[in-house]
């Protein structure tokens, strides 16, 4: 794993895969153009691969193909917020020096997973399922793959030896992608039950220490403790500039922004602990590029606990109280390092979906005090705060009769039917499902409700307040680019022009941005607790952030349809899918949502991604349901063959579950099918 000074058993790793990519990248110089397509085997190579549990890049071409596949193409397009660029080409091409870490995902996973066959099957399975998608081939060595994993990483969960090592973090995490690629959204929830059990086995404490401690040192001039019996070596005057750079870099924690965006909710009661020099012993640089790539793997785990929370109302899998752990990675606005910048996006986004679960006990406690009916705030025409009606009189609403205050879908999509069921490898002592997870239960009736509406107030101005800090703390260099780059696409859009930014990463950061200013204003504790009766009411103080995410989608999206994407704008436009999910919805003319279905189909064609296909049929959904409240109909095309596939799996399921009677609650996710209605957005008419 060292990238600098690099073990034997690294080096002979990083030949080995540099004698299996030689005969599919000999075409290549550092100077190529990768596409998505760049690395796709032959047609009807998958029909005819059959993987078993000895398939390895070093002996099988076609799982060399597929494992190339991955360095190249999809490892790069997995994760727009990491530390080093992906340079494939450099890191495995012989003789070629590696100046400085590589990118985790297209070197630092692909190196582990030759000693590791839970993350090598993991990858196989990915790059497969990835291959699949884009070829229309069968996706059966893609599951076979899958299987294969989850046994060899049972193995690992269950061995001493293996449990803590961090390619069994990362084989858990990419299973839990995987489920995201295949649209198999119930599995990717489990995956994440899973890896949580790993991160809270990490003594991140000790990991923040130690590198602090390290800086430190470095910082006085003097270089890292070095193991026992090893005497540090007096670096060259070029490698202490280059250690000074990556250090500013990398010295992502920044104590009080990170205390300010988290609020008080960081390990409350918890003292803070004092640095020790001699209670932990020094590490080895390659114990600490372990614990790199530890807290690695913990942002991506945020980001995937952020999104299951925010889908499904349901709380954080990893107490917030924990998020505090592991610091960002670097400093907030660093333009070439927007992996700080996420960090602290996601740290914040963390606090909001807690508040928002944990908001939702006050709420059906006032929901439950109305008879069930929402009243608006004096500010959008409700009675005065504090004004009392005789219990037996139902307040008036202008948004119409509350829902039943059972199985309401507090998220974007339904209420789960159960807790999830966590995977083989994590079940212990005859426990199968997860613990508390769960809408929590609404507040006793001997709550003073008014005080703590007041409070609930206070904590959602302060997480404004934050997000606005946030945005700020970004810099010129996260802003637009100027109105000249708007009219270089060529094209308009429903919403206007499009918007640009320097990079990828910078545009896909700001419409997570737009995206949680969405989320923000439609939990505010005045808003009812139903997400969709939540999205309608806040509307008129959301439609500048919903359209400033598709101006953004619109900078991103190919208007050529010939046109072939690299990984970063496919990683991009992956990116893109969560919010223009949570903005489309609230799009009301024929023209926006037909804008958005083209823009999601070709997300879904360029990149293979299928929750694209999932959320389209999810947003169609709400525009339906919409026209039966008195918006504008909506009808549907032929659309593509995965949604029509998926629509017709759903109906099947309807058929089989319902009698074919769809007047109860519609499902996005069912345990153990790929069902559709990701239609399923609004519930069951009675839930509006």
């Amino acid at each position: 794993m060292e990238t600098a000074g690099p073990s034997g058993a690294t080096v002979r790793t990083r030949q080995q895969i540099s004698t299996v990519l030689e005969p599919f990248s000999r075409h290549l110089d550092e100077h190529s153009r990768i596409s998505f397509r760049s690395f796709l085997p032959e047609a009807g190579v998958l029909s005819t691969y059959e993987p078993n549990q000895l398939s390895s890049p070093l002996m099988n071409p076609t799982t060399a193909k597929i494992f190339c596949h991955f360095v190249y193409v999809l490892g790069p397009s997995m994760s727009l917020f990491e530390r080093h660029p992906p340079n494939p080409h450099i890191a495995f091409t012989p003789g070629a020096g590696l100046h400085g870490p590589q990118n985790v995902w297209s070197y630092t996973i692909p190196i582990l997973s030759l000693s590791h066959p839970p993350l090598l099957h993991a990858i196989l399975a990915l790059s497969s399922l990835h291959i699949s998608k884009l070829t229309a081939a069968s996706s059966q060595p893609s599951l076979l793959h899958y299987h294969i994993a989850l046994r060899r990483l049972g193995k690992a969960i269950a061995s001493d030896k293996h449990r803590g090592h961090v390619a069994t973090l990362a084989a858990t995490l990419m299973l839990a992608y995987y489920e995201t690629m295949a649209a198999e959204h119930d599995k990717w929830s489990s995956h994440i039950h899973g890896a949580k059990q790993l991160l809270k086995e990490i003594d991140f404490d000790r990991v923040t220490k130690r590198v602090e401690l390290m800086d430190d040192d470095e910082l006085n001039g003097g270089s890292p403790p070095q193991p026992q019996g090893q005497y540090p070596k007096e670096p060259s005057l070029l490698a202490k500039r280059k250690m000074r750079r990556q250090m500013i870099a990398d010295d992502g924690h920044d104590d009080s922004l990170k205390s300010y965006l988290m609020g008080n909710m960081g390990r409350r009661g918890s003292p803070p602990k004092a640095k020790n020099r001699n209670a932990e012993r020094p590490f080895s640089k390659k114990e600490l590029e372990h614990l790199r790539l530890q807290a690695d793997m913990f942002w991506w785990y945020a980001k995937m606990d952020c999104y299951q929370s925010l889908l499904s109302g349901c709380p954080l899998v990893l107490d917030y109280a924990h998020w505090d752990q592991c610091p960002p990675r670097a400093r907030i606005g660093t333009l070439g390092a927007t992996h700080g910048s996420s960090d602290h996006y996601f740290l914040l986004l963390g606090r909001l979906c807690d508040f928002q679960v944990r908001d939702l006990k006050r709420k059906r406690a006032v929901l439950r005090a109305n008879s069930g009916q929402w009243i608006p705030p004096p500010s959008m025409g409700g009675p005065p705060r504090g004004a009392r009606r005789p219990s037996h009189v139902p307040p008036p609403s202008p948004y119409g009769a509350g829902p039943s205050l059972d199985g309401i879908p507090f998220g974007m999509i339904p209420l789960p039917t159960g807790p999830p069921l966590l995977p083989r490898a994590f079940q212990t002592g005859g426990q199968r499902h997860a613990n508390h997870h769960h809408v929590p239960e609404p507040l006793s009736e001997t709550e003073d409700l008014d005080t703590l509406t007041q409070e609930a107030e206070q904590e959602w101005n302060d997480i404004a307040a934050a997000f606005n800090v946030l945005q700020e703390s970004l810099g010129p260099d996260f802003a637009p680019l100027g109105l000249d780059y708007s009219a270089l696409g060529g094209s308009t859009t429903p919403f206007g022009s499009p918007i640009y930014y320097k990079t990828y990463s910078i545009a896909s950061l700001q419409m997570l941005y737009n995206m949680a200013m969405l989320v923000l204003h439609r939990c505010h504790p005045a808003m009812p607790p139903i997400a969709m009766m939540a999205t309608r009411i806040a509307e008129p103080k959301t439609a500048h952030y919903a359209v400033n995410i598709a101006r953004i989608l619109a900078g991103l999206v190919p208007t050529d349809k010939t046109a072939q994407i690299n990984p970063a704008l496919g990683a991009s436009l992956i990116e893109s899918t969560m919010p223009i999910f949570f903005a489309a919805v609230q799009y009301q003319s024929g023209e926006e949502r037909r804008w958005v279905v083209s823009k999601l189909r070709e997300v879904n064609r360029l990149t293979g991604w299928a929750t694209a296909s999932r959320i389209l049929l999810g947003c169609q959904r709400a525009w339906e349901r919409m026209a039966e409240f008195g918006g504008e109909r909506w009808e549907r095309d032929e659309g593509a063959d995965e949604e029509i596939g998926m629509m017709r799996e759903y109906q099947r399921y309807a058929e089989e579950v319902k009698g074919g009677n769809e007047q109860g609650g519609f499902l996005w996710k069912v345990a153990g099918r790929r069902t559709v209605d990701a239609a399923g957005v609004l519930g069951g008419r009675e839930e509006w």
